[in-house]
C-alpha cells in the first residue's frame, strides 16, 4: 500500500469525525427509505404491528421529538465525559496516548449512534402531516426511531462500561502493546527495493559513499516537521528512471527543518532539474510523529507511560513494571525479525537508496534508556528490567544483538551501584545481574538458573 494511502487511512482512523459522519449519512439514506415501507407494507396489514397504526401524527410527532431531544442532550454528555477521560489520560499518562483514545472504534461508534439518531428522527418529523386532508403517519419511521432509541440506550451502557475500562493504566498498555505488535508484523522484515544478494555489490558500496561525498548534490527540505513516512517505491522509481543513487539523511520518526539537507544524490547520467521536487513530495511530514513507518514511535509511547508512573507526583512503579514487561516482549520477537538494509538496490540489482538505519540497538536504547535513568533508585524496577533483559537473552540471534543487552545489563549495573544504598538491595540487583550475564555470555538456560537458585537458597 501506497505511504500516503496508509498515512491518510491512519488520519482518518485517529478522527473523531469520520465514522460518525458515516453513520449520519446512513441515517439520511435510511429516513428517506423508510417511507417506501408504509406504501408497500402497511402496519394495518400485519397483525403483530397493528398496535403501531393506532398512533396518529401527533403520537408519532411526540414520540420522534422525545427520541431527538433525549439523543442530542445524551450526545452532549457522551462527549463531555470524553473530554474528561481525555483529559485525565493526558495528565496521567502523557499527551501522545491520546491517539489511541481517539482511535478507539467504540468510542466513534457511541458518539455517531446518538447523533444519527438524532438527525433520523429530525428528518422523519418533517414527513408527518396533521392537516386532516392530507393526514401522514410514518408508521415504519416511527418503529424505526424507537429500535434505535432502544439501541442508544445499550450504547450509552456499554460507553459507560467501555470508558471506565479503557482508562485503567493495564488495559492501556496492553492496548499500545498491541498496536505495537501490528506495526512489528508490518514493518519487519519489510522489503524495500531488492536484498544485496550479489556479494559484489558490496564491494563497490564503499566507492560509491565516497563518489556520494565529493559529487553529490545537496537536496533541501522544502517543507519541515516530523518526517512520517517515505514513499519508498516511488522514491526508487525517481532514482531508476533519472540513473541516480539517493543517499538519505532522515529516516520516519525524524524532525527536518525547511531548508535542512534532506538528502544527497548521486547522478550516474543526465539528471533533470525537477529531481528536487519529485524528491520533496516522496517525503510525508507532518507536525506530529505517526507509527506508519517509525517503530520507536509506539515503543516510546510505553516509555512515557513508564516514566511518568516514576514521577514523584504519580509515584506508581507497578504501572512502570507492567510497562517493561511488554517492552521486554516486544523487543523478543524484534529480536527475532530481519532488519531491511540501508542498502536498497532496484530490479537491475543497481544500488539506488541508501538510508539510514533502523536497528536493533537503536530499538532498545529508545526503550530502556530513559526507565534506567530515572528507576535507578527503586530495586523493584531494576530488578524488572534486567529481568526483561534476560528474557531478551533467551531470543536473540545476532552477536551485535546479544552485545547490545549485554551493555544495557552493565549500566544497569553501574547505575545500581551508584544509586542503591542498602546493601541487601545491592546484593539482589548483583545477583540477577551475574544470572542476566551468564546468560548472555554463555547462552545458559533460564530454568537452569532458576534451579541453581532454588538450590541455593535450600542449602
Amino acid at each position: 500500500m501506497p505511504a500516503w494511502v496508509l498515512n491518510w487511512l491512519t488520519k482518518l482512523r485517529s478522527s473523531l469525525w469520520f465514522i460518525p459522519s458515516c453513520m449520519t449519512i446512513a441515517a439520511i439514506f435510511l429516513s428517506l427509505a423508510v417511507p417506501y415501507l408504509d406504501e408497500f407494507f402497511s402496519p394495518e396489514k400485519i397483525d403483530s404491528l397493528r398496535w403501531l397504526s393506532n398512533m396518529g401524527p401527533e403520537g408519532a410527532m411526540t414520540l420522534l421529538s422525545t427520541i431527538a431531544g433525549s439523543m442530542i442532550t445524551i450526545a452532549g454528555v457522551v462527549f463531555s465525559i470524553s473530554i474528561v477521560a481525555l483529559t485525565l489520560a493526558s495528565g496521567q499518562f502523557g499527551p501522545r496516548l491520546l491517539g489511541n483514545f481517539m482511535r478507539d472504534r467504540g468510542n466513534q461508534i457511541v458518539l455517531g449512534t446518538f447523533v444519527a439518531t438524532f438527525l433520523y428522527c429530525l428528518l422523519v418529523l418533517r414527513t408527518i402531516h396533521l392537516n386532516p386532508a392530507h393526514e401522514y403517519t410514518p408508521y415504519w419511521g416511527t418503529l424505526v426511531g424507537l429500535l434505535l432509541a432502544m439501541c442508544s440506550l445499550g450504547v450509552l451502557i456499554y460507553f459507560m462500561h467501555h470508558i471506565a475500562v479503557s482508562i485503567q493504566a493495564p488495559n492501556l498498555i496492553a492496548a499500545v502493546y498491541g498496536e505495537l505488535e501490528e506495526d512489528l508484523t508490518r514493518l519487519f522484515p519489510e522489503r524495500l527495493g531488492l536484498a544485496d544478494e550479489n556479494e559484489a555489490n558490496k564491494t563497490l558500496i564503499p566507492s560509491i559513499m565516497s563518489r556520494i561525498e565529493k559529487e553529490g548534490m545537496e537536496i533541501k527540505a522544502e517543507v519541515g516537521g516530523y518526517l512520517q513516512a517515505i514513499e519508498n517505491d516511488g522514491l526508487m522509481d525517481i532514482a531508476h528512471e533519472q540513473n541516480l543513487v539517493i543517499f538519505l539523511h532522515y529516516r520516519p520518526g525524524h524532525f527536518i527543518t525547511k531548508g535542512a539537507s534532506l538528502a544527497k544524490v548521486l547522478a550516474l547520467g543526465p539528471m533533470t532539474d525537477v529531481v528536487s521536487q519529485h524528491i520533496n513530495k516522496q517525503m510525508i511530514c507532518g507536525t506530529n510523529r505517526t507509527q506508519e513507518q517509525d517503530i520507536e514511535f509506539s515503543v516510546l509511547q510505553l516509555v512515557e507511560m513508564a516514566v511518568r508512573a516514576l514521577s514523584p507526583g504519580i509515584n506508581d512503579p507497578f504501572t512502570c513494571i507492567n510497562c517493561i514487561d511488554h517492552l521486554s516482549a516486544i523487543l523478543c520477537q524484534l529480536c527475532q525479525r530481519e532488519f531491511p538494509s540501508p542498502f536498497r538496490y532496484d530490479r537491475d540489482g543497481v544500488l539506488r537508496i541508501i538510508a539510514p538505519p533502523v536497528t536493533f540497538e537503536g530499538v532498545v536504547n529508545a526503550a530502556f534508556h530513559q526507565i534506567r535513568q530515572h528507576g535507578k533508585g527503586n530495586v523493584a524496577v531494576i530488578i524488572c528490567l534486567l529481568d526483561g533483559l534476560g528474557r531478551m537473552g533467551e531470543n536473540v540471534e545476532r552477536n551485535e544483538d546479544r552485545e547490545a543487552v549485554l551493555r544495557h545489563v552493565e549500566m544497569v549495573q553501574r547505575a545500581s551501584r551508584e544509586s542503591l544504598q542498602q546493601e541487601i538491595d545491592l546484593e539482589a540487583v548483583e545477583d540477577r545481574c551475574r544470572q542476566v550475564m551468564a546468560l548472555l555470555n554463555n547462552r545458559v538456560n533460564r530454568s537452569f538458573l532458576l534451579m541453581d537458585k532454588m538450590s541455593n537458597i535450600l542449602r
